[in-house]
């Protein structure tokens, strides 16, 4: 029942490079930790026509994006440069005036009280670079040095696809069938040649 199921808490965030911005190939899907918060904003139009006094049409142009906001725990410095592009030099992250984010697929699912979870993917955009705030800690709990980016997301040009979610309870439910649709699948090419990405259907 509808009425009898609540999501408790974010999970399992994932990001795969994608091809552009200076990126040539894909890369592996990467499980990031940490996911304390993440809020996903649909943008879309809806413009209403009116005629005679009244409103006669209402003509929806679609998704044509996604603003996604994750507040993590911390980002090591691989995976700012997963992430975020972010060159390291002798352990030092250096965020210079040229960085351009790359392109990743992001999933994340939400665990309901009932031990199911809801599936949720975007299938092409990039983050911006991160702020950093602190002040010393009293009696307060509150967290300190949270990391918190904020996404603009976009259609896939193959297919239009803006994002997908779907149910684990659903009779057609299947994980990695997924995160193919969302990241792209990988095959390995025969006689150790390494892999190379099959273009999503």
């Amino acid at each position: 029942m509808a009425d009898k199921k609540v999501a408790i808490t974010c999970e399992g965030f994932k990001i795969r490079k994608q091809v552009g911005n200076g990126v040539e190939t894909a890369g592996p899907i990467t499980d990031v930790p940490g996911l304390q918060e993440i809020e996903l904003e649909l943008e879309q139009g809806n413009e209403p026509v009116y005629a005679d006094g009244v409103k006669k049409l209402a003509l929806f142009s679609g998704i044509t994006g996604a603003t996604l906001t994750a507040n993590l725990m911390e980002l090591t410095k691989e995976e700012r440069n997963e992430l975020l592009g972010v060159p390291n030099e002798k352990g030092i992250e250096m965020y210079k005036s040229d960085l351009v984010p790359p392109y990743v697929s992001a999933t994340w699912k939400y665990r309901c009280n009932d031990g199911s979870y809801i599936y949720y993917g975007l299938t092409r955009g990039n983050f911006n670079i991160p702020g950093t705030s602190a002040s010393t800690m009293e009696d307060s709990p509150e967290q300190q040095d949270q990391i918190e980016m904020e996404g603009s997301f976009m259609q896939r040009e193959e297919d239009k696809l803006v994002f997908a979610r779907i149910h684990s309870a659903d009779p057609e439910f299947d994980e990695q069938a997924f995160y193919d649709a969302i990241h792209g699948t990988v095959t390995t090419v025969p006689d150790g040649g390494g892999s190379t990405e099959e273009p999503v259907a």
